[in-house]
């Protein structure tokens, strides 16, 4: 399998990135077939880690709902996003596709079989919660270079571009980056080519939509699924800690039109490997100043974000940020028109310069807060941010040239 091979010679990157597709980047798996299931185990998702999680939720208006309508066997990987250059810089910014690393996010969910909502019995019933965890990719051999990324974001963020470019020093110090960056894109984008079956037609790999194994036999599909695995187990070998971990859940009751509430929280991993809740900040778009930071969750309705966003905007009226924080959120019902393409481009707002709840209501039903996973027994939610951010990662890797 690729990820355990010896590094490869960078020549050949461009050529192997040229055959990527959008699914790909967006492994989207199946919510009702058991030979295509990962497990918690099986995602090197904890048990610790699932403990901080639910913890952390019993001190909000869900309380206990993750253990008393689910099992911890119900929770399964839906999607698995490949970046091949996540942007380290928190707002959009010139340089933002070359101060860039590699990033694999993990969406896991709990499916229940046999579920009895909404008027029906479902045999297979995602509940409506998720886990999203972000790990930094670096090829065996190689490590996240976390001090060189903050001397870089730290000059990014106090000077131009024009004249960082122009300083050769920093540009030195870029290049040594990005060539480092490069051996691990190349060993990213080996290891996901090398997730195929040579069944499958390249050309129906084009569109975010579930991977297309699933139409296979059952040794095809449990094939893929080993590979899925041995590609996650790589992917943890070369990060032990993610350095993101984000959750969101509706209180208990499987009723998301009535009970009308979701509460996202953040999450760190610290030093001795457990999971701690973060703040949940804003920046701004133009200099990346922190316009909202709370260490609390945050729980919003379909018309409404949460009170701490209406606070912070109260606190801009008359400030520099005040109409940039307004236009890169949905505060209210007419701001789901007005700003969601907005939101939905990652050059215009990064995920750091709006709300969870914002970004969370780009899709077609307003109880609906899915980005990449299930809602009920209905096919996946596919956020336009993700396929706008597959179609840019996919620009991304054409203009590439390690």
């Amino acid at each position: 399998f690729g990820i355990e091979r010896s590094a490869l010679n960078t020549a050949h990157g461009s050529d192997q990135a040229a055959q990527l597709r959008a699914k790909d980047l967006a492994i989207l798996l199946p919510s009702d077939d058991p030979l295509m299931r990962i497990g918690l185990d099986k995602a090197g998702f904890s048990p610790s880690w699932f403990s901080d999680v639910s913890t952390a939720f019993r001190n909000t208006s869900v309380g206990d709902a993750l253990d008393s309508e689910n099992l911890k066997s119900d929770w399964r990987v839906v999607a698995v996003r490949i970046v091949p250059c996540q942007s380290l810089l928190n707002r959009p910014h010139g340089l933002g596709a070359r101060v860039c690393w590699p990033e694999v996010r993990l969406v896991l969910q709990p499916i229940a079989k046999n579920v009895e909502a909404a008027g029906r019995r479902w045999p297979a019933f995602a509940d409506d919660r998720a886990i999203h965890v972000l790990y930094h990719y670096a090829a065996p051999g190689q490590e996240y270079p976390s001090a060189q990324v903050e001397r870089l974001k730290e000059s990014a963020h106090r000077m131009p571009s024009a004249a960082l470019e122009a300083s050769p020093d920093w540009a030195g110090e870029l290049a040594a980056f990005e060539a480092s960056r490069d051996r691990s894109v190349v060993r990213l984008v080996d290891s996901v080519l090398a997730l195929r079956d040579p069944g499958v037609v390249v050309s129906d790999l084009d569109v975010v939509e579930l991977r297309p194994e699933y139409a296979l036999g059952a040794t095809e599909r449990t094939a893929f699924t080993g590979r899925l695995m041995g590609f996650l187990e790589g992917v943890q070998r070369s990060s032990a800690l993610p350095h993101e971990v984000t959750a969101f859940s509706l209180p208990e009751g499987r009723e998301p039109v009535l009970i009308d509430e979701w509460v996202f929280l953040r999450f760190v991993a610290s030093s001795n490997g457990r999971l701690v809740q973060s703040p949940i900040e804003v920046r701004s778009v133009t200099d990346g100043t922190t316009l909202l930071s709370t260490a609390q969750s945050m729980s919003v309705t379909m018309a409404r974000d949460d009170d701490v966003v209406y606070e912070a905007m109260e606190s801009l009226v008359g400030s520099a940020y005040e109409e940039e924080f307004k236009r890169n959120m949905i505060l209210f019902i007419p701001d789901i028109a007005a700003n969601r393409l907005r939101i939905a481009d990652d050059g215009q707002v990064r995920v750091a310069n709006t709300t969870c709840g914002s970004c969370h209501k780009l899709g077609k039903l307003r109880f609906d807060l899915h980005n990449l996973s299930y809602l009920q027994g209905e096919t996946m939610t596919i956020s336009p941010r993700v396929v706008r951010d597959v179609l840019r990662d996919l620009r991304w890797l054409a203009a590439w040239r390690p």
